[in-house]
């Protein structure tokens, strides 16, 4: 009977006791000082967009953390890079929405791409808790190095969007597949519409230039109304000032009748003389700002909606004749009052 018993009790318990003797394997926790490999890279021949991130996140980024991620698009290709979220460590404080951060010394994200031959930073590195602006390359390659020296448990990493385009990304008008940057706004497909510069309102790429081509129906004319401009450079806009500039012409040459526009010297309206207008947007190698935003519409030049348009078969008042008339009047009374 006790052995019957020691069998059935042996029967029941012995798994019981062997799964409570078993060890779960722990999940894996980082050290802050843990090296890791996250260097990568990607094609567009492989995907055209995409998400990556620092590594672990949303988790804490280990200590000493250098990932290199390498973008490699195809021959016409530029490479965007938008941010989704982005908290490194930051030791000088919460910033404000128009504060600065100073990117020194503390963990950075630094997109660079090559200029002139010259592998060459954009805008010194991003820092701190705040999206910083989208990123464009000038080609068909970019890279982003992660510098995490100093994490804490707070920093979560970033997350980022990748994208490879073409024209520059515009896609508004038409593009020229002849050119890299030339897109055509023709009245008889829009006749309004927005134009914006190449990767607004991120940072526009350096060292490139875009036109933006207008055609209207005969008797026509486009005017172009500026909603926001940031363009770096010092007037007069020209090459020796190292400034970028837009620049307009009723030509497909430069219109000496239009000046450059740039930094404080901000244009608001301009219209063409007639059907054709051109926008040229110059870029250099050295600044960085967000570009330009403007409403462009096709109009006849008689359009009471157009300012400064006078009907000229009609006879017109000059603006002087009143004070004409009563500088006359104020003479005679004076003179009849002498006499």
């Amino acid at each position: 009977m006790l052995l019957k018993i020691y069998f059935i009790g042996l029967i029941y318990f012995l798994p019981l006791s062997l799964s409570c003797s078993v060890k779960r394997k722990p999940k894996h926790r980082h050290h802050a000082n843990e090296v890791i490999d996250c260097d990568k890279t990607y094609r567009s021949d492989e995907s055209r967009n995409g998400t990556f991130e620092s590594p672990f996140y949303p988790r804490q980024y280990p200590r000493g953390t250098r990932c290199t991620y390498k973008f490699v698009g195809e021959k016409e290709e530029q490479v965007q890079i938008i941010f989704l979220q982005f908290d490194l460590h930051y030791p000088h404080g919460a910033l404000d929405s128009k504060e600065t951060p100073d990117c020194r010394d503390v963990d950075t994200v630094v997109p660079s791409y090559y200029i002139n031959g010259k592998l060459t930073e954009i805008d010194h590195g991003f820092c701190g808790n705040r999206n910083p602006p989208s990123v464009m390359s000038n080609d068909n390659w970019m890279q982003l190095v992660f510098k995490g020296d100093r994490t804490n448990e707070q920093a979560k990493g970033f997350r980022a969007l990748y994208r490879f385009v073409r024209h520059f990304g515009i896609t508004n008008g038409l593009p020229l597949s002849t050119e890299q940057c030339t897109i055509e706004m023709r009245s008889g497909v829009n006749s309004n519409g927005t134009i914006m510069a190449p990767n607004f309102p991120g940072l526009y790429p350096r060292t490139s230039t875009c036109n933006y081509l207008f055609y209207g129906k005969p008797g026509e004319v486009v005017r172009i109304s500026f909603l926001y401009f940031d363009v770096e450079g010092v007037y007069p806009c020209s090459d020796d000032t190292q400034s970028d500039y837009v620049e307009f012409s009723n030509f497909r040459i430069r219109d000496r009748k239009f000046q450059r526009y740039c930094g404080r010297n901000k244009p608001t309206e301009v219209i063409s003389d007639g059907v054709f207008f051109r926008l040229t947007f110059q870029t250099n190698d050295v600044y960085d700002a967000t570009g330009f935003e403007a409403y462009y519409q096709f109009r006849t030049p008689h359009d009471p909606m157009m300012p400064d348009q006078r009907d000229r078969s009609q006879a017109a008042i000059p603006e002087f004749l009143p004070c004409l008339v009563l500088t006359s009047l104020v003479g005679w009374l004076l003179r009849s009052a002498l006499n």
